[in-house]
Order: structure tokens, then C-alpha cells, then sequence
């Protein structure tokens, strides 16, 4: 239900989701469960029955190391935004040094 300590100890109720969760299509939700950014997970017991379980911290940041060693760095997630080039300074900018 919270999602911070600070909220629950200073009563505060937790950020909302944004608008866009309940629209988002199925091929967008299947990427952030991927990725970890949900933080429950639908499994089926013996019987068949979906349950829902909430993913712990150690559990959300295994799914993002399997994502990212998975598909970065392999061509599938990215690759064109990582050759990006940095913008760079003018020339003679010394403003940041």
C-alpha cells in the first residue's frame, strides 16, 4: 500500500499512478513487468486459480538485471539511441571547467 517510509510515517497517502496506467496497451505492460517497474506479479497455483503476489525490492531489481543483460548490449533494446552522439560545447565554452 505505501510505497516509502516517509509516507507512512508522515500519514501522507501514496503518489497515485499516473493516467496513462489504466490505457496502457498489453504489449506496453508486458514491457514494464520485463523491466520491473510493477510491482505485483499474476501466477497460477496448482489448481489453476491467479494469484497476486507483491514483488519484493530483491525481486523487481533481479527482473532489471535479466532485462538488461539480456537485451542490452545485444541489439535488441536501444541500440540506436546508445551510438548517439553527446551534444557537444561550443568551441572555447570554458563556462563548466
Amino acid at each position: 500500500m505505501f510505497r516509502r517510509i516517509s509516507e507512512r510515517l508522515s500519514g501522507d497517502k501514496p503518489v497515485p499512478k499516473p493516467n496513462y496506467w489504466t490505457r496502457m496497451n498489453p504489449e506496453e505492460l508486458q514491457i514494464w513487468e520485463i523491466i520491473g517497474e510493477t510491482e505485483y506479479e499474476w501466477t497460477r497455483d496448482r489448481k489453476g486459480n491467479l494469484r497476486k503476489r507483491r514483488l519484493s525490492y530483491q525481486d523487481r531489481a533481479a527482473k532489471q538485471r535479466l532485462f538488461y543483460e539480456s537485451r542490452v548490449g545485444h541489439g535488441v533494446c536501444g541500440d540506436d539511441w546508445m551510438r548517439k552522439d553527446l551534444p557537444k560545447r561550443a568551441p572555447g565554452d570554458r563556462s563548466r571547467r
